[in-house]
């Protein structure tokens, strides 16, 4: 008995299905990513202050020589007299040196937050500068006194940073477990 055995397919057909399984590997990691920006951003962003934390930025405000902050019992989050720190809190989503997903919004409270979130935009894009290739998710509160009021003990990103990280394993997970069949 005698068999033949003759390939069907050519280099083009190869290539073809290994640039779409590339797609799609690139497209599930991509939704992982995002999935772990927004939870990053929800999570900074849903801060609530506690009366420590108005002491602290009324004495924040005091230091610089401002009249002490107002924030009200019902003030959600961050100093929102102004809403740029909140609203300076956000991420970006690279892939080769090319923006594929931002999110920064504006606080729903404040008198001038559209400086916090053209800072916090702006600083981002300049840190993603540096990853010219494969994926970069870059989380950020871009105005200068975040580290100031985190000094302080409070949380502004690092605990929610470090909540993404524990979700970044998961997502990496998941993708392995996709391409895994």
């Amino acid at each position: 008995m005698k068999f033949n055995l003759e390939n069907s397919f050519t280099k083009g057909d190869f290539d073809k299905l290994v640039k779409e399984e590339m797609a799609r590997i690139i497209k599930v990691t991509q939704n992982e990513l995002i999935q772990v920006g927004l939870q990053f951003v929800r999570d900074a962003r849903s801060k609530i202050p506690d009366d420590n934390y108005r002491e602290a930025i009324n004495s924040l405000a005091y230091a610089k020589g401002e009249t002490r902050a107002q924030l009200g019992s019902d003030s959600p989050g961050f100093n929102d007299d102004t809403g740029n720190l909140r609203s300076s809190i956000g991420f970006i989503l690279m892939y080769d040196g090319e923006l594929v997903y931002q999110d920064f919004q504006l606080s729903s409270k404040g008198t001038d937050k559209s400086a916090g979130l053209a800072l916090g935009t702006a600083y981002a894009q300049k840190l993603g500068e540096d990853y010219k290739t494969g994926w970069a998710i870059i989380t950020v509160a871009g105005m200068e006194y975040a580290s100031w009021v985190e000094a302080l003990g409070y949380d502004v990103i690092t605990g929610s940073t470090l909540g993404a990280q524990k979700i970044l394993s998961i997502a990496f997970q998941n993708v392995e477990t996709a391409f895994a069949a």
